[in-house]
């Protein structure tokens, strides 16, 4: 886990331990996945053709909400990082925590993806964590 100060108010560390991501495919009903730094390609997350949400919580050591949670934005990359191209066929954006996952065509092979926690504040990435998609029609 990475660790920054705290802008708002007197010298904190934040700890980000994992992020708690909520996944409403297309057409389809929210489910929750936790992934951490660990997990890398152990979780795979099922998106369909069109337009899917994910909505990012950066979770402390004991699996609470960080407090500065509305510091942060989520950003979604490739395999390579949040700088990273998503997989083909793959578009995000980004609306804070909120991502809103394009799928333009049926994906079987799993494909890896990171989530990273962006500091907007401090103008870095404090947490990436690793997973897996795939897409169905």
């Amino acid at each position: 886990a990475a660790a920054c100060s705290d802008s708002t108010g007197p010298e904190q560390d934040v700890e980000i331990e994992s992020v708690r991501l909520t996944v409403t495919p297309a057409g389809g009903a929210a489910t929750t996945y936790t992934v951490t730094s660990n997990t890398g390609s152990s979780v795979t997350i099922p998106l369909r053709v069109g337009a899917n949400t994910i909505r990012a919580e950066p979770l402390d050591d004991n699996g609470r909400l960080v407090d500065e949670a509305s510091e942060f934005e989520l950003r979604l990359g490739g395999a390579a990082g949040a700088n990273a191209a998503l997989p083909t066929g793959l578009t995000a954006t980004r609306n804070g925590l909120t991502n809103t996952v394009t799928a333009t065509a049926a994906v079987t092979t799993a494909a890896a993806v990171t989530a990273t926690m962006y500091h907007v504040d401090e103008g870095h990435g404090d947490y990436t964590a690793s997973f897996r998609v795939t897409v169905a029609p």
